[in-house]
């Protein structure tokens, strides 16, 4: 069995599965550095088919095969650098470190152009290796400098790099001694490759989970802050946003009437207890109004709402107002005054906007508080309420 043509398969098995990798995290990261990458696995594939000595691909032509391996390791550095680029935290990567990659890049070009000249003129062989190393030293020179900054993803580079960057070193040295490429080059090759596709193949699942991970972390915060955006920060209940949320979606069921729920001469509380007690009794009134089966809302200051539901919604609303004075008690024995309070209902009809039936639910608050307060009262059309002549009665709600 010849060994080395079974090495020479696995790793060109290898190349093909590392760019299947690279696609399938590049449908759902769709970041550059996959590209590239995928791009650079290409080209080394191409420079290994190009090392194998019994290749016909050339037609026994050993000058053509020989400018194809060098032309290819040219491509990969010329690749590398961008790969670099796209991969290295943005926080890490300077002016001057993109400026060095940059610049590895176009040398990279300028060894390639050499390439096809370099085993016939001493000179362009010169600037081909020089271009290399230049190339070379500038890309290790990015990435110590984004290790000392801490860059997880250039820890990751240089440990799957290291063994290549050795690699290309005595290529490199044995090319400016002997002005040949080194003999048996895959040797060299496929193990240095082997590593840096490995580590980097880890590299980018971390880099994938970190950004799953960040994405996670996003649409958490996110929520947070729409959220705040509709929750009352003293009480947790919904504000006056949510509530007008819920009335323009299209919710089933439609609510059958609303309730304002104000707490009766709640300023004698904040003046005679203090604002901390102030707060524990608004704490406590939004627990007391808050069950499944109702919306229960802050409007601001001492001003609440219900959003109620069924045949009996009037019924429910005194309810909750009448559950307000003894949970206070209870859950705030400091205050040692009754907490009362008075409540408008108003039926709300299909159709009609939230500002409608609040002005209705407001004006029975009124009328409640008129009355001596600690009561619900209702407004109760006699006629079709759409009509212009309503006339608006007061009942006492059961």
């Amino acid at each position: 069995m010849d060994w080395a043509s079974v090495a020479f398969g696995a790793f060109m098995c290898l190349c093909m599965l590392v760019i299947l990798y690279d696609a399938a995290l590049f449908a759902v990261l769709r970041k550059p550095y996959l590209v590239w990458h995928a791009l650079r696995v290409l080209i080394i594939g191409i420079m290994s088919v190009c090392s194998v000595d019994a290749l016909i691909l050339f037609g026994g032509d050993a000058e053509a095969r020989t400018v194809a391996l060098i032309g290819a390791g040219d491509l990969s550095v010329v690749i590398l650098a961008p790969f670099v680029y796209f991969f290295l935290e943005r926080e890490v990567l300077t002016r001057r470190s993109a400026y060095f990659l940059a610049s590895a890049s176009a040398a990279g070009l300028i060894g390639f152009a050499c390439a096809p000249f370099t085993r016939h003129y001493l000179a362009f062989s010169l600037l081909h290796n020089m271009a290399l190393t230049i190339a070379l030293i500038l890309i290790i020179a990015v990435l110590v400098s984004a290790m000392l900054a801490g860059s997880r993803a250039a820890r990751f580079l240089a440990s799957s790099l290291s063994l290549g960057f050795a690699v290309a070193a005595i290529i490199l040295g044995y090319a400016f001694l002997f002005d040949s490429v080194i003999p048996n080059l895959p040797l060299l090759l496929v193990p240095s490759l082997t590593l840096e596709f490995l580590i980097t193949a880890v590299a980018l699942a971390e880099r994938f989970l970190s950004v799953s991970r960040d994405y996670d972390k996003a649409q958490i915060e996110i929520s947070e802050v729409v959220k705040a955006t509709r929750t009352d920060p003293l009480t947790g209940l919904p504000n006056r946003r949510a509530l007008k949320m819920l009335f323009a979606s299209d919710q089933e069921p439609v609510p059958s009437g609303i309730a304002l729920i104000d707490l009766d001469h709640f300023k004698h509380v904040n003046d005679r207890f203090g604002h901390d007690v102030g707060d524990a009794v608004l704490v406590s009134v939004g627990e007391a109004l808050s069950e499944e089966d109702r919306f229960a809302a802050r409007l601001g200051g001492e001003e609440f709402i219900l959003v109620l539901y069924g045949k009996d919604w009037a019924k429910q609303a005194e309810r909750a107002r009448r559950r307000i004075a003894p949970y206070v008690r209870h859950q705030v024995p400091e205050m040692l005054l009754p907490v009362t309070a008075s409540a408008g209902l108003a039926s709300h009809h299909p159709g009609d906007p939230l500002a409608t039936t609040m002005k209705r639910a407001d004006t029975a608050l009124y009328a409640a508080k008129e009355a001596g307060r600690n009561r619900s009262l209702a407004l109760t059309f006699f006629e079709d309420h759409l009509q212009e002549r309503d006339r608006p009665a007061m009942s006492r709600a059961s």
